[in-house]
Parts: structure tokens; sequence; C-alpha cells
């Protein structure tokens, strides 16, 4: 039992010509993520769709959020500013991890303004008030002094 096939057959018996070689189609083009839904991370995104990115801390690093400072300055400062220092310093974390970093970075900086403008406000009562304390003292002094003639 023979599997070869015979030689094609025509009635002139000239040789058959080669078929031509099959023409290569085109490589896929290179598959892209698909777009995060509804825009950015931070505007309703899916989370951390990219990872976390680097932007002159290193790589994961999120930004320093001054929570110590922020405590400090609410305990021995200026209470109403340090609270809202608090309230930034905590959302510089939770910001970070949610992919938002513009938003984390924005957040780290008002904590740090409000820590700042807290002791400095601290700093001006105290002045102001020894101020008042001073000139109390003098008036006091100077109406004894002639009361006890």
């Amino acid at each position: 039992m023979s599997f070869e096939t015979p030689p094609p057959s025509d009635a002139t018996n000239e040789p058959v010509p080669p078929t031509p070689p099959p023409v290569p189609t085109p490589p896929p083009p290179p598959s892209t993520p698909p777009p995060p839904l509804g825009g950015p991370p931070g505007y309703g995104g899916p989370p951390g769709y990219g990872g976390p990115p680097s932007f002159g801390y290193g790589a994961g690093q999120p930004p320093s959020n001054y929570l110590v400072w922020a405590i400090l300055t609410t305990i021995l400062c200026c209470l109403p500013l340090g609270v809202v220092s608090i309230v930034f310093s905590t959302q510089v974390n939770s910001k970070w991890a949610m992919g938002d970093a513009q938003g984390a970075l924005k957040a780290s900086n008002n904590a740090r303004n409000f820590a700042i403008a807290s002791a400095v406000a601290a700093v001006v009562l105290g002045v102001v008030w020894l101020f008042f304390a001073v000139l109390v003292g003098v008036s006091e002094s100077a109406s004894s002094s002639t009361t006890s003639l």
C-alpha cells in the first residue's frame, strides 16, 4: 500500500508551477491596559491603579505626615490651628494608599503649614500677653506709689 500521490496530470504534460509562498500576516499590535474607570485615581478610578508613584521620596515612600508636630502644637500652642493640622496629617497616609500622590503631598504641606502657624500664633499671643502683663504691672505700681503719699 502506497501513500504517494501521483503527479498532477494535464493534457499538455507541462510541469505545474509551484504555489506561491503564503503572505505573512502582520503581528498583532501590542496590548495596552484598559483606561481606569472614571478618570485618574482619586477621582472615582480604582485605587492604586498602576502602583504607587515615586516622586522624589523614593519608590513607595509616602510624604511625611507631621502628626507628631501637629499633636505637640495642639497641646502646647494654639488649639484650633493644631486641630486643623491633625486633620490634614491624618489624611496623608490614606490618600497615599488610594494612589492620590498629589492629594497626599498637598495634605502633608497643609499639615506642616498649620503646625507652623499654630506655633507662631502661640509665640505672638505669648508676647502680647507678656506686654500687657508688664503694662498692667507698671500701671499698678505707679498707682500704688501715688496713693501711699
